[in-house]
């Protein structure tokens, strides 16, 4: 597995909400996430590692503040943005 990023905070404007960079291993169900810095925040509902075309990926399956059920198909090695 590669190394974390270094930590990175981010502060919603609008809430108050801050966010930390961490990877998608450290995520656990029932986080508020953000897949980007720029998307609106999400809960994440469940996630499983599989691997596709020869590398890691993880299926987040989310929330959206709308009440949509989606999901979304990362590298392993993908750092998402996660409430603190």
């Amino acid at each position: 597995a590669a190394a974390p990023p270094a930590i990175e905070h981010h502060q919603e404007e609008d809430t108050g909400e801050e966010f930390e960079a961490v990877s998608v291993y450290d995520l656990q169900p029932g986080d508020r996430i953000k897949l980007n810095d720029d998307d609106a925040p999400v809960h994440l509902d469940d996630l499983h590692f599989t691997e596709e075309d020869d590398s890691d990926v993880v299926e987040l399956e989310y929330t959206t503040p709308t009440g949509d059920a989606e999901v979304a198909t990362l590298d392993a090695d993908a750092a998402v943005y996660r409430s603190i």
